[in-house]
């Protein structure tokens, strides 16, 4: 059975870090590791009847890591073990620096002409010179002591990494001035002091401690740095609820989420948190849900009706029946979705990890043989040990490690923050590659909510609980509606027995005796039955969605069904289109209704009466022609589809949305999101591509002026120092260029609710603030008013202003707050609107 597990990873510094834990997991047979540096974390695919969590941690921690289970969601403990180390590396910096600055002072200080104490100066006190100098770069060497362990460990397990650069290039400058101080003191003792000036200007000391101390900068400025680009995930595991007023025995007890039970009853008040998903059993309020969804207006909820943990309660009285542990609920899903997708990788990313792989060998290599060469070509051992510390200090790989997984954090961060969910960096590239896009009718092009217009029949009188009872079973919205229909009839749930379902044509069952049949015209037809007594060619001219009930022997009626189109479908297909992306609509509906919709949206490739393996097998046709397709559909009836195109792109509110059938999750019920998806996929790409080409052309520029290669030339070699400096400051820019993603908008998007077609005027009103005058029934004093102001103000009102003495409200609205919104609002807390104007 194929798992997939997260584990945190201690020790890693750098990309050959994370070559080197991928390599050891992925030489397991049936485990397949994804490692990101940027959040020490590794999501491991493997199949439990081979491989175990044990297994796993073993073969990490013979790769000299430390490796420890991450379950579920981000933990305090996790958030600060992150937060002691930036701790802990400013503290070494601070305390490094106290050193640091005398010796810098000491060594420099004559250059600069600073005052130097004179007994410093002068051969005869060139040794007290030397010591003071070996005495203040020990504690530095001490304090950065981890340095040099995980560089030793990395030799010993031999996978040696940017620790392993670092530490050889500063205890070669300690080295050579230990070796220097040796010299001093034979000179010394053999009386040719005046010989000691010599090896005066031979000490490295200075650059032993500032190769140090500039990658602990280094360090603690890309730790702040990686603290801001996870934000959009802190951000949404702060709003986790931490307990729940559970009743107990008619009592109020304040309860850990954690222990909260499904068929608990929690009460939730105004302006607290829904704390775990649940059903409505008591109460009405409007709820906030852009923590899951992203949008931020506020939806009705009422008795009945289904709630998210994590959402707000703006002004009603909830009780709620849990349904959901918490770690089941859809927060918890997302939390771990995004974890999960920010520890993956994009194929882009293959480049960085085979240089990784051999990196740091390869420059040990080059800095000996810049040794040498220095000392054959120049003989100047000065000008060698500088050239060849410097080729290990700039060449340190964390750019490189880096360029990816920042921009994919940032970048899926800033998509959950706008409920676009991505499962992997996979998907994230593939996306800004689409060329098709193919998206189904119900639920995705329209509203989801359809709506019995109409029922032609031969005036049987149980034919609505007939209807019910077939349909009653189905999640399908078509079913939905002819249920809530029927029941608004009077029709109820009959005994039935035989229940049989015929994919993407309908269903039938015995009842009374008696077999019948629902569904399309292709069900009748098959089991051929009678459908005379009703044209089926005029009755669909009307546009509506035709299901046929009937017995094995003849039709008996027709329920004709509407749903209305989402204004977002026609902008999003427009947007597309400009974009050069083709879309197709393959509907299990006639040709009619398909056609319709199309054409009011603008769709002009249509596949009507589609089975779930026409969708299927025209998705697989257009891939054979090379074609990049994403499919769009509601989760549920088109997870076939969405598993067999390039990206599957499953939209749904958040509640029953199958979070395994697509590549990217689209909390909203909104096109719009696809082509926000496309954009927001385009930005990151070109983002890691600006990171992977600044750490390549960093190093191939960077090596060469290290190893002296340009000194004929300039006349000037790289000072070690400078060469840290410059390492470090190469991993800031990464990570300060990923960091731009924060802001992202797609060009045709001026906001959440405002769309530009390229630069086109529109002429008409569509998203202009809309103000309503308000007259309100009811209020009888000052709490009144203030009810009603708050309640407006949480739909997006601005400049309300509520009056007791006029009864009214003045307000300022988006143009998607709707009158009927504003009506429903203000009567759900018991007032009556007499009227709605705009003014």
């Amino acid at each position: 059975m194929e798992k997939k597990e997260t584990f945190k990873v201690m020790g890693m510094s750098c990309a050959a870090c994370q070559s080197r834990v991928e390599k050891a997991v992925n030489n397991i047979d049936g485990a397949n590791a994804s490692v990101n540096l940027l959040t020490n974390s590794m999501v491991v695919d493997y199949d439990d009847t081979k491989v175990d969590e044990n297994k796993i941690k073993a073969a990490v921690e013979k790769a000299g890591y430390k490796c420890v289970s991450s379950k579920g969601e981000t933990t305090k403990t996790e958030d600060n073990v992150e937060e002691n180390e930036e701790k802990k590396v400013r503290e070494r910096l601070i305390a490094s620096c106290i050193f640091l600055i005398p010796l810098m002072y000491l060594n420099m200080g004559g250059m600069l002409h600073l005052p130097i104490p004179s007994f410093f100066m002068g051969n005869n006190n060139t040794l007290l010179f030397a010591f003071t100098q070996l005495v203040l770069v020990v504690p530095i060497l001490l304090i950065n002591q981890k340095i040099f362990i995980n560089g030793t460990k990395a030799i010993i397990n031999k996978a040696p990494n940017m620790d392993t650069l670092v530490a050889l290039g500063s205890f070669a400058s300690f080295f050579y001035g230990v070796l220097a101080i040796f010299q001093m003191c034979y000179v010394v003792s053999i009386d040719k002091i005046d010989m000691l000036h010599m090896y005066r200007h031979n000490l490295y000391f200075e650059g032993a401690g500032m190769i140090l101390v500039l990658i602990s900068l280094g360090k603690y400025f890309e730790a702040k740095s990686k603290g801001k680009t996870k934000a959009a995930l802190d951000k949404l595991i702060s709003l986790k609820p931490k307990t729940a007023l559970v009743l107990k025995d008619n009592q109020e007890v304040e309860t850990p989420i954690e222990d909260v039970q499904v068929g608990d009853i929690v009460v939730v008040k105004p302006g607290q948190k829904i704390p775990i998903d649940g059903v409505i059993i008591e109460g009405n309020a409007y709820v906030n849900q852009s923590a899951i969804t992203g949008e931020g207006i506020p939806v009705y909820k009422k008795a009945g009706d289904t709630c998210l943990g994590a959402t707000i309660n703006t002004d009603g009285f909830l009780k709620i029946r849990i349904t959901k542990r918490f770690d089941e609920t859809t927060f918890s899903q997302i939390i771990n979705l995004v974890k999960e997708a920010t520890a993956s990788k994009a194929p882009i990313a293959k480049i960085a990890d085979k240089v990784a792989g051999i990196f740091v060998p390869c420059i040990v290599a080059i800095s000996i043989i810049t040794f040498i060469a220095w000392i054959a070509i120049a003989k100047d051992i000065k000008m060698a040990i500088n050239c060849s510390i410097s080729v290990l200090v700039i060449s340190c790989p964390c750019a490189l490690g880096l360029a990816t997984p920042v921009a994919l954090m940032v970048g899926m961060g800033k998509g959950a923050s706008k409920g676009i969910l991505i499962k992997n960096g996979e998907a994230l590239e593939i996306t800004g590659k689409i060329n098709w896009v193919v998206v189904d009718k119900t639920g995705t092009v329209t509203e989801g909510n359809p709506e019995v217009t109409k029922l032609i029949s031969d005036n049987i009188d149980n034919i609505n609980s007939i209807a019910i009872t077939l349909e009653e079973k189905s999640q399908h919205p078509l079913a939905k509606a002819i249920c809530t229909y029927g029941k608004d009839k009077g029709g109820e749930v009959l005994p039935m027995v035989d229940f049989k379902t015929y994919t993407g044509k309908g269903v039938s069952g015995v009842i009374n005796g008696v077999t019948y049949f629902m569904g399309n015209k292709a069900l009748f037809e098959d089991n051929k039955i009678s459908l005379e007594g009703f044209d089926l060619d005029k009755i669909g001219e009307s546009g509506a969605t035709v299901i046929i009930i009937g017995n094995n022997e003849k039709a008996l009626g027709i329920y004709l069904v509407e749903d209305k189109i989402r204004e977002s479908s026609r902008k999003a297909i427009e947007i597309l289109k400009q974009d050069k992306i083709k879309v197709a609509m393959i509907t299990g509906d006639n040709e009619v209704v398909a056609n319709k919709v199309a054409k009011e949206v603008g769709i002009d490739t249509v596949v009507a009466n589609a089975l779930p393996e026409t969708k299927s097998n025209w998705i697989k046709e257009q891939k054979a022609k090379g074609q990049i397709v994403a499919m769009v559909g509601d989760g549920i009836n088109d997870a076939p589809a969405l598993a067999i195109a390039d990206i599957g792109i499953a939209i749904g509110n958040g509640t029953d949305i199958a979070i395994d059938s697509g590549d990217i999750i689209l909390m909203k019920n909104d096109l719009l999101d696809v082509p926000r998806a496309i954009e927001l996929s385009r930005a990151v790409i070109k983002n890691v591509k600006e990171n992977l080409f600044w750490a390549f052309f960093y190093n191939v520029l960077g090596i060469p002026l290290a190893a002296g290669v340009f000194y004929p030339i300039l006349h000037q070699g790289l000072n070690p120092m400078i060469g840290a400096f410059a390492m470090s400051m190469s991993s800031l820019f990464v990570v300060s260029n990923a960091l731009r993603l924060r802001k992202f908008q797609p060009k045709w998007d001026k906001d959440t609710k405002t769309v530009e077609i390229k630069n086109e005027v529109m002429e008409n009103k569509e998203n202009q603030p809309v103000k309503y005058e308000i007259s309100i029934e009811g209020m009888m004093c000052n709490h009144c008013t203030g009810t009603v102001e708050k309640a407006l103000l949480n739909l997006g009102g601005t400049e309300v202003t509520v009056s007791l003495e006029n009864k009214n409200a003045l307000g300022t609205f988006p143009d998607n707050v709707t009158k009927d919104t504003i009506k429903s609002k203000i009567e759900g807390l018991g007032y009556k609107v007499k009227a709605i104007k705009e003014i």
